[in-house]
């Protein structure tokens, strides 16, 4: 919770920044004309490198580079313009918490997941698993410890569930919303022990109709009107930050692993999947009574029949 009247201090992701990077960029070198070569040429670089790397969002700005690529573009330093290509190219460059020693091994997925995390509203449709953020310490430790991430050589278990709680402590210090629509089914499976899924389920409960979360169950049997969307393959998070000039970004969960979208039809999609998903859950406050009975049934030391 936080107290006083201090304004606190923005907080960027990286990555959203990056994205945000690119679009602007190719935003104005489209408007211009110009190929990347062309632009990159006007920097006074010899390849188009460096203008295609910045325009593709995937990796860490070199600050120099940018600004000689926004001064290509026509863009005065004296401008209000400039210095906000300025900020948004630094907090681009940017180290997260995740980028620390003490953070490395916890899955190259995790990270990605705590770099959007930060800043956003999350909007999120999952059909497995309980989502990372509303996870509690054994059922992650459940899930993960015990199995490991065979796929992934640089995951340390401990250091995983290090990086979960690191995680959720940075979205409850934080001014974002989840909002999460959750398949009864998922709320079924005993991918975890007994006990650790009542837990679980008795944790959503309390936090299901709350100020900046709200869960809802969706139950197997009701109908969902799509009007015009697909209905979901994979479970999916829209990230939604507070300035209208960060874009909306959409990851879709895969297996191995998941895929980073910011075009803004392929977004917009999901948004209003989401929206025609969570039309047709229960309420928060229903959602939380179910869970809190699904827990209840939940007794450990009832057998299975």
């Amino acid at each position: 919770m936080h107290t006083g009247t201090k304004e606190k201090t923005r907080v960027d992701s990286p990555r959203a920044q990056r994205m945000r990077l690119a679009q602007e960029v190719t935003r104005l070198r489209e408007t211009k004309g110009l190929s990347q070569l062309e632009l990159a040429q006007e920097a006074g670089f010899k390849s188009r490198y460096a203008v295609q790397a910045l325009e593709s969002g995937e990796l860490k700005p070199n600050l120099g580079h940018v600004l000689q690529i926004v001064e290509a573009l026509g863009i005065d330093q004296d401008t209000e313009e400039w210095r906000e290509f300025h900020r948004v190219a630094r907090a681009a460059a940017r180290k997260g918490w995740w980028d620390e020693r003490g953070y490395k091994q916890m899955g190259d997925r995790q990270r990605a997941w705590a770099d959007l995390e930060l800043g956003a509203s999350l909007r999120s449709y999952e059909h497995t698993l309980v989502p990372g953020l509303l996870q509690t310490e054994q059922y992650y430790r459940d899930l993960n410890v015990r199995v490991g991430e065979e796929a992934d050589e640089k995951f340390d278990p401990e250091v995983g569930v290090a990086g979960r709680l690191e995680r959720q402590r940075q979205f409850q210090q934080g001014d974002g919303t989840l909002s999460v629509v959750i398949e009864e089914i998922a709320l079924q499976h005993l991918f975890v022990a007994r006990a650790t899924m009542q837990a679980q389920l008795e944790h959503l409960a309390e936090v299901a109709d709350t100020d900046r979360i709200q869960i809802r169950v969706i139950p197997t049997r009701v109908e969902v009107e799509l009007r015009g969307v697909r209905a979901p393959r994979v479970a999916f998070t829209v990230f939604s930050r507070p300035s209208a000039k960060d874009p909306d970004i959409v990851l879709l969960e895969g297996i191995d692993e998941d895929n980073i979208h910011v075009e803004p039809e392929r977004v917009r999609t999901y948004v209003r999947l989401y929206e025609r998903l969570a039309d047709a859950a229960l309420p928060p406050k229903d959602s939380a009574a179910y869970l809190a009975r699904l827990a209840g049934e939940l007794n450990p030391g009832r057998q299975n029949p």
